[in-house]
């Protein structure tokens, strides 16, 4: 009897310089400590213990909480950096499961099954990298739509009407995937900018459109823009920060990359003490006025 045919690795690849050559990977042992780095490794494990990907559900984070000892917040905020920074990639399938998976997962996946020397099938509303990136012996699984077939005499034959409804709707489907992907990790990456911000007023006022926009910035340049905000804040005791909503909506824009140009006071010119005219006064005949007053 053969060995039935399994999705998940018994082992995966371990870079050495794991700990020194990502300097996301840095970050997130600088914010978060051990736990947040066996957090990352635990989860990869539980990825390619199942294949390329798994659903995170409320029962996986209470095993994560079970299994690590580590509270539900923290898992959240870790979450939450992860795929703010690509390290992970969260996304909503239309049955509205959550999905975590990343481009580098599912490269060192396909890399770990060339052995199996078979094809390896996968499900295309979740497989991430490239046509060009995909090793020929990846292939997609298909949904056959059972009542839509049209036998012909043999049996065997599908109507082109029918071809053309599943083509239709797995387009449309791949379509509301990436949008739900794009929309996973701007509402993340938000969460993480929110968490900077010091006046945490509006939040419901950043429309997801807004944090798209976030989003395409991305987290390095955001970070910046929000310290360097804090730091002119700094400068006049009297000026208090913007709600979060005015700041994340437009306030920000100032501060990116291209356009922030650092406050310069004016410098003082030698010998002068103040911006009035100096007038020249005759002392001795101010003197003699007021001696003549007093006799």
């Amino acid at each position: 009897m053969s060995r039935p045919k399994r999705d998940g690795l018994l082992y995966f690849s371990f870079d050495t310089d794991f700990f020194y050559a990502d300097k996301r990977i840095k970050r997130l042992h600088s914010r978060y400590g051990s736990d947040g780095m066996i957090l990352y490794i635990y989860l990869l494990t539980e990825i390619y213990r199942n294949g390329y990907y798994i659903r995170w559900d409320e029962e996986s984070v209470e095993d994560a909480m079970d299994d690590l000892r580590l509270t539900e917040g923290f898992i959240e905020q870790v979450m939450t950096f992860l795929v703010g920074r690509s390290l992970l990639t969260r996304s909503i399938l239309a049955d509205s499961d959550t999905i975590i998976t990343s481009p580098g997962i599912q490269k060192r996946y396909q890399e770990a099954v060339k052995s199996l020397r078979r094809d390896i099938f996968v499900d295309p509303d979740i497989w991430l990298l490239s046509k060009e990136d995909t090793a020929d012996y990846i292939k997609f699984t298909t949904n056959e739509n059972k009542s839509c077939k049209n036998p012909d005499k043999t049996g065997i034959n599908e109507s082109k009407s029918c071809k053309n409804d599943r083509n239709k709707n797995k387009t449309k489907e791949n379509k509301i995937n990436k949008n739900n992907m794009c929309k996973a990790n701007a509402l993340a990456l938000f969460e993480e900018l929110w968490a900077l911000y010091p006046c945490k007023k509006g939040k419901g006022q950043v429309s997801d459109a807004r944090k798209l926009k976030l989003l395409e910035i991305g987290f390095d340049e955001m970070s910046r823009a929000v310290n360097r905000y804090l730091s002119e804040l700094k400068k006049d005791d009297w000026r208090r920060p913007q709600n979060g909503s005015t700041f994340f909506n437009s306030g920000y824009v100032d501060y990116l990359d291209a356009n922030y140009v650092p406050d310069k006071k004016p410098e003082k010119q030698q010998g002068q003490f103040n911006q009035f005219p100096q007038r020249n006064y005759d002392f001795q005949a101010l003197e003699n006025e007021l001696l003549k007053e007093q006799i």
